[in-house]
C-alpha cells in the first residue's frame, strides 16, 4: 500500500462481518472517540511498523522502558524534593539515580517540539482532544504522539487523561 496525499485522501469501501464491525466500533470507541477511519489507519500504521521488523513485542519494550524511567524520575524528584526541604528518604537515596532513557535505548525518539505543537495544539482546542485528533493536528503517527503525551502527562502537572463518553481523551488541566 502507498502513501497517499493526506490533503487528498482516498475513500474505500470494505466488507466485514459483523463480529469484526462490532469489534472494530469497539476499538474505535476506545481508543480513537469512535473514529472507525482514524482506528484502521492506526492498524494499519502498526502492521507497517511490525512489516519492518519494529514488532509490537519491540513497541511493548519501549513502553516499558519509558514507564520505568518516568518512575525513576519520580523517584529523583522526590529526592531532590526531601533534600530540599531538609530531609533525605533514605529508601529513595538507594534506588538507582541513573534512569535509562528511550534514545539511550536507540528506539524510537520523539521528535523535537513535538511535545510543544500537542501542548499549543491543547491550548487552541478547548483544552482537550482525542489522540487521534491530535495525530492529525501534528501529523505525526499515532505511536510517537502517545509517547509525547505519556512524557507530557509524567512531565508536567497541566496535561492528563480523562474519560468521555467510553473514550480516552486527553485534556489540560
Amino acid at each position: 500500500m502507498t502513501d497517499t496525499n493526506p490533503d487528498n485522501p482516498e475513500r474505500i469501501h470494505i466488507t466485514l462481518s459483523s463480529s469484526k464491525r462490532e469489534r472494530l466500533d469497539e476499538l474505535s470507541a476506545q481508543y480513537h472517540n469512535g473514529n472507525v477511519s482514524a482506528c484502521v489507519r492506526a492498524a494499519i500504521e502498526a502492521y507497517r511498523l511490525s512489516l519492518q521488523g519494529d514488532s509490537i513485542e519491540a513497541i511493548e519494550k519501549l513502553r516499558i522502558s519509558v514507564d520505568k524511567t518516568h518512575e525513576e524520575l519520580d523517584e529523583l524528584r522526590e529526592v531532590i524534593e526531601n533534600s530540599a526541604n531538609g530531609g533525605v528518604d533514605p529508601q529513595a537515596s538507594h534506588k538507582s539515580t541513573q534512569p535509562t532513557t528511550a534514545s539511550a535505548t536507540g528506539a524510537g525518539e520523539i521528535p523535537s517540539g513535538l511535545k510543544q505543537e500537542i501542548h499549543r495544539y491543547l491550548l487552541d482546542t478547548d483544552d482537550e482532544a482525542s489522540l487521534s485528533e491530535i495525530c492529525d493536528a501534528v501529523d505525526a503517527e499515532s505511536l510517537v504522539v502517545d509517547r509525547a503525551v505519556r512524557l507530557l502527562i509524567k512531565e508536567v502537572d497541566f496535561v492528563k487523561t480523562v474519560e468521555k463518553n467510553g473514550a480516552k481523551r486527553i485534556k489540560l488541566n
